[in-house]
């Protein structure tokens, strides 16, 4: 409570000076505090690769088909046929249950990031002709929200793959290297966020919605910025209906007895928040948003070229990264670090020599050392969410980097 009477009394004090800038710096301070004391500051994981297939995460469903007969979940559909249900129906109930979940509240997390196609949120008694060859599940996220209320865990839902495609990766489940912006198809996808809000917006344990993940650097920041402005409307105002008709069915603790609105996050993915900015986004009259961001220090020559003391260093700083964390603790918004990671480009000729040389020991320590330096780093977020719960690789699991000691419960503490 200190804290957010001394962001008070500074941000005043600032705007009766003229300090915008150090006003807009304890606005953002100010909201994050009042959130921390509410107990509302979100620690969590990512369930990748459970309801969005993505190839290298669950290689298994994918069987022996050949990454050029399948390199997506979109490929692999058609390829299955009739099968499909029954193939993908058996990873979901598989790849992530009640247990998991329970072991997510045990170590200390209060949320989990649910990455979704918009296709899983199709009614399944829809005539196949008339949607994309993916498969529906319904039921799967509603059974995962209720587990999740039982648990006392907040739940991200989040648009990871939109209609249309917002990008030619193959995280959005259709890897298409001809993918130009005009296939993105923006009204289709606010619609599906209007149903994602009137269907599970009310859900005790839906914490928020991000409106949709990494779009493509090539869509322009007007139409993303235009984009998000109408997908906070729609939301909004498709939540208030939802809260104005929902009636108790089976259990009154199935739907949300807080008024708070629903979070809602944007992603500023790979652009500077100043040009969004520029672009009208956001505008004053929006209300309890974040900037979604995503910190990985493994794709692309710049991170690629670095030495591990350099990583190190980086990780520490957070230069580097777009947008830039200066950039964001300037700014009056909170902000999420929706997806990070502990890869490190290791395969690159310069690190592999460099991580080779080191033993076992040292290697977990600069693990260890790369983990602390992120968190102390993300205290500043008012969210963050390890991509991922689970993975082969121990970079990508949450659950084998605590395994290992990399990272500790006594870690997510504030």
């Amino acid at each position: 409570m200190k804290k957010v009477m001394h962001s008070a009394a500074w941000h005043a004090a600032n705007r009766r000076k003229g300090y915008e800038e150090d006003a807009r710096k304890d606005q953002r301070e100010l909201a994050r505090a009042t959130r921390s004391v509410g107990g509302g500051l979100l620690r969590g994981v990512n369930l990748g690769g459970w309801l969005l297939l993505e190839r290298w995460m669950c290689r298994q469903v994918f069987g022996e088909l050949k990454e050029e007969e399948a390199p997506d979940e979109f490929s692999l559909c058609r390829k299955l046929g009739g099968d499909k249900e029954r193939v993908i129906g058996e990873w979901r109930r598989s790849w992530i249950t009640r247990k998991d979940l329970e072991e997510v509240k045990a170590v200390g997390f209060n949320t989990i990031r649910v990455p979704l196609g918009y296709w899983c949120v199709q009614e399944e008694e829809e005539e196949e002709e008339s949607r994309d060859p993916f498969v529906p599940c319904c039921n799967i996220i509603e059974e995962m929200l209720d587990w999740a209320r039982d648990l006392k865990l907040s739940v991200l839902l989040d648009l990871h793959s939109a209609p249309g495609f917002q990008s030619g990766h193959h995280a959005t489940g259709k890897k298409d290297a001809t993918w130009q912006p005009s296939n993105w198809n923006m009204k289709a996808t606010l619609q599906v966020l209007r149903h994602l809000a009137r269907r599970y917006g009310q859900h005790e344990s839906v914490k928020g919605i991000c409106v949709l993940n990494e779009p493509s650097a090539q869509i322009s920041n007007q139409q993303l910025a235009d984009f998000y402005r109408s997908a906070y409307t729609a939301i909004r105002q498709a939540s208030s209906s939802s809260s104005s008709t929902t009636t108790t069915t089976t259990t009154s603790s199935s739907s949300s007895s807080s008024s708070c609105p629903l979070l809602l996050l944007f992603p500023v993915y790979q652009r500077r928040l100043a040009d969004l900015i520029a672009a009208g986004f956001p505008s004053p009259d929006m209300h309890d948003i974040m900037l979604d961001v995503h910190v990985y220090q493994c794709f692309g020559k710049h991170w690629q070229s670095m030495s591990l003391a350099q990583h190190l260093e980086a990780a520490k700083t957070g230069r580097g990264h777009l947008p830039d964390f200066k950039e964001l603790l300037c700014s009056q918004h909170e902000f999420a670090i929706t997806e990070w990671s502990l890869k490190l480009p290791t395969w690159t000729p310069g690190l592999r020599e460099e991580w080779q040389a080191l033993s076992l020991e040292d290697k977990d320590k600069v693990m260890r050392s790369f983990a602390q330096a992120q968190l102390r780093r993300y205290r500043d977020a008012s969210a963050w969410t390890f991509w991922s719960w689970k993975e082969e690789d121990p970079c990508w699991s949450m659950r084998e980097a605590i395994g290992r000691g990399w990272i500790w419960p006594g870690d997510l503490d504030e």
